[in-house]
């Protein structure tokens, strides 16, 4: 069982426990979709969703659940699906146990193989875990990971800072010229900032918006703030309350290269991210 109080997920705010699920309740998902099974870890909460190849699979999901974190997972919504990739079972099962040495976390398990994002304040016991899943992986499958590692003794500041610098570091989210609109592939990250919004309270978005220099610079600023305000209407529309959230607008007066070819200004029509602590007021 994880031990509380000395990890990031222990000193989270802990999530409402929802009703859990029908054992076999069917996902939104296409069932005819490629087979796909997600865990998410946050504090206390633990959810299971997707595809399993029959009801004793299941069984041993719920059951590993409850050794490894020492609860079931409170939102358990699975499908059987018989015609699953050989080793499907135990690469979700030792997945799933693997999870309990991180803090929290997300993995997702899929024809490609497995994708692990989180923080650990413990990476030889994670290192340990990877290690197995990957043991676990059927041909032609990879294990991706992005684990953070933290100390025990940091500040809940300092972990938000260092999981939203890993989050953001080398991504980008760019637009089509004269363009506001966020395509599907600018999601993962911004979902990834929603994670890391829920689980850092303290913490406000600054989402500034920037344009190359085609063009009226009037029109650059309007259509700069509209793209910081579509970055921060998905991210509200995901959960966070807007009053987090700070967009702004700078049109082309902040490039990052200069000017001379399309893929500079492809650079340069961009949003950036500061995730800020605010100071809390001094009692009277």
């Amino acid at each position: 069982m994880k031990p509380q109080g000395i990890l990031l997920a222990a000193i989270l705010p802990v999530l409402s426990a929802a009703t859990a699920c029908p054992a076999f309740a069917r996902p939104e998902a296409d069932a005819d979709g490629a087979p796909d099974l997600q865990i998410q870890l946050r504090g206390d909460s633990l959810s299971v969703t997707g595809d399993v190849s029959s009801r004793a699979h299941a069984a041993i999901l719920r059951q590993t659940a409850l050794n490894r974190f020492g609860h079931d997972a409170r939102h358990f919504s699975v499908r059987v699906r018989p015609a699953l990739p050989a080793g499907w079972a135990l690469l979700t099962e030792m997945t799933l146990s693997g999870m309990a040495e991180l803090d929290s976390g997300a993995a997702e398990i899929d024809l490609q193989g497995v994708t692990i994002r989180g923080i650990s304040a413990d990476p030889g016991r994670w290192q340990t875990a990877a290690a197995r899943i990957a043991a676990s992986l059927p041909d032609g499958m990879a294990l991706r990971q992005q684990v953070v590692e933290v100390g025990r003794k940091d500040s809940l500041q300092q972990q938000c800072l260092r999981l939203f610098r890993s989050a953001v570091n080398g991504r980008h989210i760019e637009f089509a010229p004269d363009r506001a609109e966020l395509g599907t592939r600018q999601h993962p990250l911004l979902d990834e900032l929603v994670e890391i919004l829920a689980d850092c309270p303290a913490a406000d978005l600054v989402v500034t918006g920037h344009t190359d220099d085609t063009g009226d610079e009037a029109a650059n600023l309007a259509l700069s703030q509209a793209r910081a305000d579509a970055v921060a209407a998905y991210l509200a529309d995901a959960g966070i309350a807007r009053e987090r959230l700070s967009a702004v607008g700078v049109g082309s007066s902040r490039p990052v290269v200069d000017e001379s070819t399309s893929l500079a200004r492809r650079l340069n029509r961009r949003i950036e991210f500061e995730l800020n602590f605010p100071a809390t007021p001094a009692p009277p």
